[in-house]
């Protein structure tokens, strides 16, 4: 969380973009995300800001269990297989 945030903030001060692929981020590290590109098997599954992500997967049948680390659920939904590692 430490580093994402010190790099969250660098990027606001200097009007920077910062891309960064992260894997399995914790609720407090997905909070700081503006845009959100979420990938399965090399397609786009949804590319827009963070703050629309649960809207989005509400609206397609996948609402987001209340308690449940965002990030998690998205993974678990969008990547059929991931359960079974």
């Amino acid at each position: 969380f430490h580093v994402v945030s010190r790099i969250a903030r660098l990027a606001r001060r200097e009007g920077m973009t910062v891309v960064a692929a992260v894997h399995q981020p914790s609720t407090e590290v997905y909070g700081l995300f503006h845009g959100l590109c979420l990938l399965a098997y090399g397609k786009t599954v949804f590319f827009g800001p963070a703050a629309e992500t649960n809207q989005f997967f509400a609206l397609n049948g996948f609402p987001c269990p209340s308690l449940m680390n965002p990030s998690d659920h998205f993974l678990r939904t969008i990547n059929k297989d991931f359960d079974n590692v």
